[in-house]
């Protein structure tokens, strides 16, 4: 056998060095991989020809392939690095050629056991590797060569007329049959020699280890007991043509087949079929070298996974869900029954996120993932889209109200409390609805589900609704509204009111809350109710909170310098959102909006709720304490309708408490309810006085709510009753006559 041209025309790159790492030889393969003449590599260290790049050093400065190196010579075994990188310079363009290599390094061990020689398989998996880039590269070693000419290389397609200079060139490493035996069966790939009726003439040890056959078993029988899908019979001649394309297969490309053992199991293998010189009859001969893929179609199924699924709850993603939806819209003609989807959003989800860390949110979306695999059918899909939204897509249903069945038991399941850190934990999902009606795409069903979802919260939360006309046209609406609202802040749209707080004692206007106004270029002055929930749910809450505060500073400071001799200052109340108390940036904001105004900081009351406050506990009182330090007030809006336990008004440090309107409505209603009112304000009168703190009743329509808190012993109060949203000019007003009831009630400008 001629393991000179054997080795020379192996399509798998190989070099060949001593165990120092002075290059004795490489094949054609290698020498076209690399871009390099024979002549520029023999003779010299590795590391001098391919020196590391300085990034692909380890921590401590080691080269990790030449540990590699190290290892498989020290231990007498293979080592594997399973994906390096390399970086070619390809001279004509002068671009920098991104390539990802395989390595293996392999011990050929000499008489006495040493290591004589180490041999290098490379294997490129550039295109493999750019094709799935999530792909975790791990260590990377780097080198830059120069692509040589290409002429130079086309030996390869040359084998036979260059056979003589070929075989003198390795001289130095294949001395002998029995020297070249010992590199092949210390190859990693496993390497036959086939002749033209598919018998094996030879097989390395590689191909009895990878298939467990004895070297007896292999040698003289049929080609096809290793390899069954090889394209030939007896008495057709090997290697044949592929089945499929109809290609030769002796053409020194990998292709995949699968390779059978004793046993009948089979297992994914690569092989590459080349010619060689033929054998000593005359008769041609080929090499068949083998690889098992094993690993390689496992890290692939690995990555699909990873691709089309979500990493937190092993749901398929919108990639995956997308791709499914779209084949069920295009075969839903084919197919008896309705095709359904459910748009699934967690209510409240960013509260318990805040509240009890990310760790318990991701925990909560675990067991939601669970209980709506629960409720629907095996052949139901169930993806999670991101964030806290799911989508569930349902194929086949016998009629549109079994799609409303699905909704339903969602509904109930996700109501049902969940066990979190040791706390009981209540959330909701807002459910929408969409059935297919034969005329829709993939996209606009998404679509319409969604908008149905968020009609579903608009009517409560907690529930299911059916996408209809008048949903549609709300999502679109919406859409519309969330690009308008873009623009608000740069075209100057908002607007700031004021309604006036009034001091229960002696009737004076002594501060306003600060509202904000939206002027619609085409609907016109619309309420916080039309668009702060929306600027919330597309990030621009912030800004809104940061406008709100530089312009209540600026009229506060205005209403200073137009005051009346001897008037008291009108301080100026500001609502934070969630979001804003949320970032670390607020103390800065806040102190930016006091220093250009130059209002006292006193005058300054942030209003924040219950539940607001209680998110992220730690972080709330750091916050906190920093806008304390600046000298401005904090007040819990809404209070008695949150969290039982007080303990965070001595934890905080709050200035005042704002009675919830739904406790000041009842103060005139029937005598029960009435008198249960009354308790409850009394209380938390009582509450805030014994801490220090200032009380406000919020919510003043009547003239019998106005007596009744003020003999409870509210400081302030607020409402309709007292007065309305109104400009900052009828503040100026108030500021400069110092308006005291009931001549208050002439601020009564609702806009």
């Amino acid at each position: 056998m001629d393991y000179e041209a054997l080795f020379a025309a192996m399509p798998t790159a190989y070099l060949v060095m001593t165990p120092d790492l002075v290059i004795v030889e490489a094949n054609a393969a290698y020498l076209s991989l690399v871009g390099h003449r024979r002549e520029d590599l023999v003779g010299r260290p590795v590391f001098e020809v391919f020196p590391p790049a300085p990034d692909a050093l380890d921590e401590g400065g080691g080269n990790p392939l030449e540990e590699s190196f190290r290892r498989a010579r020290d231990t007498g075994r293979p080592d594997l690095m399973p994906l390096t990188k390399y970086d070619v310079v390809d001279p004509a363009t002068g671009r920098v050629l991104e390539r990802y290599w395989s390595l293996v390094s392999v011990p050929i061990p000499g008489e006495d056991g040493s290591t004589r020689l180490l041999m290098q398989r490379v294997e490129d998996v550039t295109t493999y590797v750019l094709e799935h880039a999530e792909v975790d590269t791990g260590p990377k070693w780097q080198s830059r060569v120069q692509l040589a000419e290409a002429e130079p290389y086309t030996r390869m397609r040359q084998l036979e007329a260059a056979k003589e200079a070929e075989m003198a060139a390795v001289a130095a490493l294949q001395a002998s049959e029995q020297r070249a035996r010992a590199v092949l069966d210390t190859v990693v790939d496993g390497i036959l020699t086939v002749d033209g009726t598919g018998c094996v003439q030879t097989a390395n040890q590689a191909v009895e280890l990878m298939f467990g056959y004895a070297a007896g078993q292999i040698v003289g029988g049929d080609v096809a007991r290793l390899i069954p899908g090889a394209p030939r019979g007896r008495s057709d001649g090997f290697p044949g043509r592929d089945h499929v394309t109809g290609e030769a297969w002796a053409d020194g490309r990998g292709r995949e087949a699968a390779g059978r053992r004793p046993d009948g199991s089979v297992f994914p293998v690569e092989l590459a079929v080349s010619p060689v010189g033929p054998a000593g009859t005359g008769e041609q001969l080929y090499t068949v070298v083998v690889r098992d893929i094993t690993d390689r179609k496992r890290l692939e199924a690995q990555l699909v996974e990873q691709a089309l699924h979500d990493p937190l709850t092993g749901l398929p993603n919108r990639r995956l869900l997308v791709e499914r939806l779209d084949l069920a819209v295009a075969r839903r003609a084919r197919h008896a029954g309705r095709l359904a989807l459910l748009f699934v959003d967690l209510d409240r989800f960013k509260l318990v996120n805040d509240t009890l860390g990310h760790e318990a949110g991701d925990e909560l979306l675990t067991r939601t993932a669970a209980r709506l695999r629960e409720v629907v059918r095996p052949e139901d899909l169930v993806a999670r889209l991101g964030g806290d939204e799911f989508v569930i897509l349902c194929e086949g249903l016998p009629d549109a109200v079994d799609a409303e069945a699905v909704a339903r038991r969602v509904v109930r399941a996700l109501s049902s409390p969940m066990h979190l850190r040791g706390r009981e934990i209540y959330v909701s999902a807002s459910v929408g609805v969409v059935t297919d009606d034969g005329q829709r795409t993939a996209s606009e069903l998404l679509g319409d589900a969604d908008a149905a979802m968020y009609q579903a919260k608009d009517e409560g939360r907690g529930r299911y609704s059916l996408v209809d006309d008048s949903t549609r046209a709300a999502s679109s609406d919406r859409l519309q509204l969330t690009s308008e609202l873009h623009h608000a802040l740069e075209r100057a749209e908002l607007r700031s009111r004021y309604q006036p707080m009034v001091d229960l004692g002696s009737g004076e206007v002594v501060a306003s809350e600060a509202l904000m106004r939206w002027q619609h270029p085409v609907q016109g002055l619309l309420p916080p109710g039309g668009f702060l929930d929306l600027a919330d749910d597309v990030g621009l809450i912030g800004d809104f909170d940061a406008w709100m505060l530089a312009t209540a500073c600026a009229d506060t400071a205005k209403w200073g310098r137009l005051a009346g001799p001897g008037r008291r200052r009108i301080g100026v109340w500001v609502n934070l959102s969630a979001r804003s108390l949320a970032d670390p940036r607020l103390p800065t904001v806040v102190a930016h909006a006091v220093t250009r105004s130059g209002i006292d900081p006193a005058l300054l009351t942030l209003e924040i709720t219950e539940g607001v406050l209680m998110r992220n506990a730690p972080a709330t009182a750091r916050t906190l304490a920093a806008l304390r330090d600046l000298g401005v007030q904090l007040a819990v809006d809404d209070f008695g309708t949150g969290y039982s336990s007080l303990a965070y008004l001595q934890q905080f440090p709050v200035h005042a408490l704002k009675v919830d309107r739904s406790f000041v409505g009842r103060l005139d209603q029937a005598p029960g309810e009435a008198e249960a009112s009354r308790t409850i304000i009394q209380a938390i009168v009582s509450l805030a006085a014994g801490l220090g703190l200032r009380t406000v009743a919020e919510g003043i329509e009547t003239p019998e709510q106005l007596a009744a808190v003020t003999a409870l012993g509210c400081d302030l109060g607020q409402g309709f009753f007292l007065g309305r949203p109104t400009t900052t000019g009828n503040i100026t007003l108030a500021a400069r006559s110092g308006v005291v009831l009931p001549s208050a009630y002439s601020l009564s400008v609702d806009v």
